[in-house]
């Protein structure tokens, strides 16, 4: 067996034995399995832990006998540990480590494991004298609910496949977890759907590693099988294997449980169960671009369609190709259409946040699918370029666009003409490259072809995301007109319902409506700082107190009626009660504004002190304030946002905006065309694109999202031009690396990719130092601002509280209103703690009562401003996995006493940052990616500058001829180049020396060995010519009977010798000196069609085929001569074949390179090796007959006409003789 055959089947028995071991990895190691492995991986590391925990709380002992400065430099130097400490003093928290847990009872809790409102803790204390240190070491966080940021999760130190729920019953699992005492600390609940991730791709892995080696493989046998005359067939089994493949992946290789990852979630993309992700549809388009590889390595015209004289066939198939070409551009169009209108992302790769695993996917496949295409149409070219012309190309590429048209239309009932235009610029483009060099496409066109892809991916992609935005703004702005008719806010239905509960039981409440005296204002003070804060800013409060028989006064009626009466008339007719509330109802007042209102009664049990709170709540008009930051939404609304995060709206009643959303300013009055006032129409103004919907006639809702610029365009541009420059070089680089010849690269190509290589280094290294410089930049400004920021807030809140001796709890509702007021007019959150740290009020008090932070202040901050007297202090916090700027200042009274300390937490900065980070990405991709593109230009250029005269030199070494004149090369640079050209120029002289010398003692030797022949040759008839004259004057003198018939038989056969004679004498002189050549235009085809059909009347036995694969005629030669060299070579190809064999000669007529080729083959006795070196010397034969001079006056008359003449043989088999002329062009 030969050793390629043993390394094809070696490869298919290591695919399927890859395959076999995925397939029993994802079948027997399920989820029992690492369920158990889990569980004895998070019993080691919480041992591990618990133990760490005990030895560092315990060196740490010492920070109960420090001071104070001592102490707070202690605990700030630990602030980065993964341990937290907190030190009591008699009950009360002395100093702590970490401000992010919150301290529910963290010192009171005597177990070991503790559940905070944020997670699972280990916990362990020293106790000495009145001072308690507490470590705690974190398990896993756990929150009220999950977003991007918070995420209930394992720490790091615990390495496991899934995120069990921890339960504290031992009853509701069978997988318990033990202290190092082994007691029992906790239990672990597994979900029944849990993902098996690292089983999962461990398969997969195995899967994608066993399916690529049988792809390779098909590359493999058409590489082994390409010069075979069924090639092309292989093509088509190539193809039939891949789609198995494909449909054998799909179907086995991609584990359930990747449904999870984006990738294969149909939630992402979907257009079937067959293409049922984004992962089959990428795993798709790398088997078509490795057929289109080896298409483009391996097909070749049929020659069946190519018959001399059926010009249908020919065009039939050039037509097939075509058809075949412009179809897979069409469907690069429908790809584009299915990846948009079937994915739910948008695909509108403009900022680089956009760009996630599944955007460069869906550019990757795209590009994948445009570089398969460009294979395919190249090879498509390269095959017909010699054998039609442009014109001809152009009008078959029409009719075939035409068809495609038409059918398409026919199926769709909708097309797109855009490809067309596509497939005619990069025909061109793939036609000129190939025209003008033999090595095919050069950097230049490669360049062309990849910006006119990028350009055709974009344009395409823009028109459908125009088309899919367009449907889904309709869907949108029926969504909004039905949530805005019912003027509905889930948020403030979620708050309300928890609201109501507590105003019930509140005291402080109670005491106040107990009072005699009107109070509406005071409790309605109470009511805005104790619960209507934060996310309330947004809705006006007013409030009305109303026992069983009083009276209110309607002043807008100017009547008088009984409290209770009306307001349970006004629910009855406008309210509906809030989802999960007792007590608060909806109002649909249809006044453009949300409206809600409670009914809370107090005492109902006692008829004396009965009193009902009725509190009703607008929100504001054309309410702009602070946004709720994402890390206070939980994953549904953060969903529900980003669905409007392109969008503006706003609502108009009567022509009036009531109500707004987003970043566009609407006008306070839209003015509308007459046909916005009766159904949805679309508006352009200026940058925006509004859909204006009319609910009713008096209220329309405005649905507005920026025009797409230009701008953002070229930042996709940018993306997908990247994207084909790398795919592409990678596998022109590979596929050189892997070709037999493995062709080292020549100076230009290394001077190229040397200089482009620089450049693109250079601009990398100069990229991401201005990306890095600018996020400094950026941060620099951002602290700047901040420091401006939080000093503005000082000076308000000096202003209100400078003459307070102290801060204390029974200030907490009146800084509360303060925090609130000021963060509404500074749009910042803003947090007050006391001098020993505890936080005194915040306008964000939802991170506190959903247990996201502690209620101290942060150990760092802490330590700057009160033990190091810093007078601001700026850096970096976080929160779950949001890390945010905080800025800290200390506040003084009127003696320069510290009050408190001042805390701005800037969450909305790391939005900015990323969406400055986003745009100066993009703009450095695109302004580099310009520059590159520059640079190949000035690679391709400077190189072949350089390498111009290295080129001539090549050029006109290949030239030289001994005997011919040789061309010297002018060169004037003073460089190693021109010293080699000095070289070069001394050698031509010095050869044309040596030439003569060797041309004079060449024509003696072949003279004097043309004598010897020419003696031995006339030699031959006059020795018989000396005997038959000998006899015949012996006949005569013996006066023979027969003498007469004697005399004419000796004077035939002297005539027949003189003949001989004459025949030797004309044969040399046709050698030594040829005529002189009438040179012209040639029909070559028609010579060989009549010199074949001659020989096939006088060689019946022998069977003649003649192939014309030629759409050139003419050529510049002397019609006699061409008749001579055509009946030479036809007779020894005649002559060769024995006469016991059935002879068979092949003549075929081709275009290579500008040159129209000739190939007579025969299946004669071929020649051996001795033969081959002689055939074209003179006077050298085979046969018993003849001078041996024919081939040798053959060659001279292909030279003399511009030709070459060479040949292929095989003794026993046959011989090809190949004789090519230059085309006929003109003048």
């Amino acid at each position: 067996m030969s050793p390629q055959l043993t390394k094809f089947y070696a490869s298919i028995i290591i695919a399927i034995t890859l395959f076999a071991i995925g397939k029993f990895i994802e079948t027997n190691f399920d989820h029992a399995y690492t369920h158990d492995a889990d569980t004895y991986a998070i019993q080691n590391t919480i041992k591990d832990q618990q133990n760490t925990l005990i030895s560092k709380t315990n060196s740490n002992k010492h920070l109960i006998s420090l001071n104070e400065s001592l102490l707070w430099a202690s605990m700030d130097s630990l602030s980065g540990d993964d341990i937290y400490y907190y030190l009591y003093k008699d009950s009360l928290l002395h100093a702590w480590s970490s401000h992010i847990v919150p301290l529910d009872s963290i010192k009171e809790n005597t177990q070991s494991l503790i559940h905070l409102s944020n997670g699972w803790y280990l916990k362990h204390l020293i106790q000495e004298k009145e001072y308690t240190l507490v470590g705690i070491s974190r398990i896993k966080d756990e929150y009220a609910y999950q977003n991007k940021f918070l995420k209930n999760k394992f720490s790091g130190d615990f390495t496991i496949t899934h995120q069990p729920t921890i339960v504290i019953d031992s009853t509701a699992s069978e997988h318990h977890i033990y202290d190092i005492h082994d007691q029992y600390l906790l239990s672990l609940k597994y979900e029944n759907h849990d993902i098996v991730p690292l089983i999962a791709i461990l398969a997969f892995s195995l899967y994608l590693v066993s399916f690529i080696i049988l792809t390779l493989l098909a590359i493999k046998v058409l590489t082994l099988l390409k010069n075979r005359s069924w090639s092309n067939y292989l093509l088509i089994g190539v193809v039939i294997y891949y789609s198995i493949l494909c449909l054998l992946f799909e179907n086995y290789a991609i584990p359930n449980d990747f449904s999870i990852y984006p990738v294969f979630s149909p939630i992402t993309f979907a257009v079937s169960e067959w293409l049922s992700s984004l992962g089959s549809l990428i795993i798709l388009s790398f088997f078509f671009l490795a057929f289109a590889y080896g298409f483009y390595r391996y097909f070749k015209t049929p020659t069946v369609f190519s018959t001399n004289g059926n010009k249908v066939h020919q065009y039939l198939l050039y037509f097939s190709l075509v058809f075949f070409v412009l179809s897979l551009f069409y469907s690069s169009n429908i790809l584009i259409e299915l990846i948009v209108t079937n994915s739910s992302q948008a695909s509108i790769f403009f900022n680089i946040e956009d760009l996630n695993i599944t955007a460069f996917i869906k550019v990757l496949v795209i590009c994948n699918n445009f570089i398969a295409i460009i294979f395919i149409y190249e090879r498509l070219v390269v095959n017909i370029k010699d054998h039609i012309s442009v014109l001809q190309l152009f009008i078959i590429s029409s009719i075939a666009f035409v068809c495609l048209y038409g059918v398409s239309y026919f199926i769709n009932q909708s097309t797109s003409e855009i490809y067309f235009p596509l497939f005619l610029i990069i025909g061109a483009i793939l036609y000129k490259a190939h025209r003008n060099s033999a090595n095919g496409i050069t950097y230049s066109s490669f360049i062309w072809v990849i910006f006119i892809s990028s350009i055709y991916a974009v344009t395409v992609l823009y028109w459908h995301n125009t088309e899919k935005e367009e449907s889904n703004r309709l869907l949108l702005i029926d969504n909004l007109s039905y949530q805005l008719t019912r003027e509905s806010d889930p948020v403030a239905e979620m708050y309300l319902s928890d609201i109501e509960d507590k105003l019930a039981k509140d005291k402080t409440l109670i005491e106040m409506l107990l009072q005699d005296e009107d109070n509406n204002d005071a409790v309605r003070s109470y009511l805005e700082k104790t619960y209507f804060y934060g996310y309330w800013k947004r809705y006006d409060i007013e409030v009305v107190i109303c026992w069983k028989e009083a009276p209110l006064y309607i002043e807008d009626k100017d009547i008088t009626t009984n409290c209770y009466q009306f307001f349970d008339s006004l629910l009855s007719n406008q309210g509906r009660l809030v989802d999960a509330c007792e007590n608060f109802y909806f109002l649909n007042n249809n006044n453009g504004q949300i409206s809600y209102f409670g009914r809370i009664p107090f005492m109902a049990d006692n008829p004396n002190l009965e009193t009902t709170l009725y509190c009703e709540i607008n929100s504001t008009p054309s309410f702009s304030g602070l946004g709720y930051p994402e890390l206070l939404q939980n994953n549904q609304e953060q969903m529900n946002n980003a669905i409007y995060k392109e969008y503006s709206f706003g609502k108009y009643i009567n022509n009036k905006l009531v109500k707004k959303f987003g970043n566009h300013q609407y006008p306070i009055s839209f003015s509308l065309p007459e046909t916005a006032l009766q159904q949805k129409t679309n508006i352009e103004q200026e940058d925006m694109l509004h859909l204006v919907y009319p609910i009713d006639e008096n209220t329309k809702l405005v649905l507005s999202r920026p025009r797409i610029k230009i701008i953002y365009l070229l930042k996709s541009f940018s993306t997908f031009a990247l994207f084909f420059f790398i795919i592409t070089a990678l596998i022109f680089l590979i596929s050189r690396h892997h070709q037999s010849t493995r062709s080292a690269f020549s100076i230009q190509e290394k001077i190229q990719i040397a200089f482009v290589s620089l450049m693109i280094f250079i601009l990398l290294v100069m990229g991401v130092s201005s990306v890095f410089y600018s996020i400094h930049q950026f941060r620099e400004k951002n602290n700047q601002m901040l420091s401006q920021r939080i000093r503005s807030v000082l000076q308000e809140m000096e202003q209100k509280i400078i003459n307070e001796p102290e801060l204390d709890e029974s200030m907490h509702d009146y800084l509360q209103y303060l925090m609130q007021k000021f963060s509404n007019v500074f749009y910042s959150d803003i947090n007050l703690y006391n001098t020993n740290g505890q936080l005194l009020a915040t306008s964000r008090p939802e991170l506190y009562q959903q247990g996201l932070s502690g209620e101290m202040m942060n150990t760092q901050a802490y330590y700057q401003l009160k033990h190091k007297k810093k007078i601001e202090y700026i850096h970096q916090e976080r929160i779950g996995e949001l890390h945010f700027t905080s800025a800290y200042v200390p506040i003084y009274n009127y003696e320069h006493e510290t009050l408190a300390y001042l805390n701005l937490p800037y969450f909305i900065g790391n939005n900015e940052l990323k969406t400055e980070i986003s745009s100066l990405i993009v703009a450095v991709i695109n302004a580099y990616l310009l520059f590159v593109l520059f640079a190949i230009g000035v690679a391709v250029l400077i190189s072949r500058r350089i390498t111009r005269p290295l080129y001539l030199i090549q050029d006109r070494l290949a030239q030289i001829r001994i005997g011919k004149y040789n061309q010297k090369i002018g060169y004037k640079g003073n460089d190693e180049i021109g010293n080699l050209v000095k070289e070069y120029n001394r050698m031509v002289d010095e050869i044309s020396e040596s030439a003569e010398k060797l041309a004079k003692s060449e024509r003696e030797m072949a003279w004097r060995e043309m004598a010897k022949q020419i003696a031995h040759e006339i030699k031959n008839p006059l020795t018989p010519m000396k005997l038959n004259v000998q006899y015949l004057t012996k006949a005569w003198e013996s006066q023979r009977e027969d003498f007469d018939n004697f005399l004419n038989r000796v004077c035939k056969t002297l005539i027949e010798q003189i003949d001989q004679l004459h025949i030797i004498a004309n044969e040399f002189s046709n050698f030594a000196k040829m005529p002189q050549a009438q040179r012209g235009k040639v029909n070559l085809i028609d010579k060989v069609n009549n010199t074949v059909a001659l020989f096939e009347k006088s060689s019946p036995k022998i069977h003649f085929n003649t192939i014309i694969n030629s759409s050139h005629e003419l050529i510049f030669a002397d019609p006699d001569q061409m008749i001579s060299v055509l009946n030479n070579v036809i007779k020894n190809a005649v002559q060769s074949i024995p006469n016991e064999r059935d002879g068979t000669i092949n003549i075929t007529v081709k275009t290579v390179n500008k040159n129209i080729t000739v190939s007579i083959s025969d299946n004669g006795r071929g020649m051996n090796e001795d033969v081959k070196n002689k055939i074209f010397m003179p006077n050298f034969t085979t046969r018993s007959s003849g001078m041996g001079l024919g081939l040798a006056i053959v060659k001279n008359i292909v030279k003399n006409s511009g030709g070459q003449i060479s040949f292929e043989t095989k003794e026993h088999v046959g011989t090809t003789f190949f004789i090519s002329f230059p085309i006929y062009e003109g003048d």
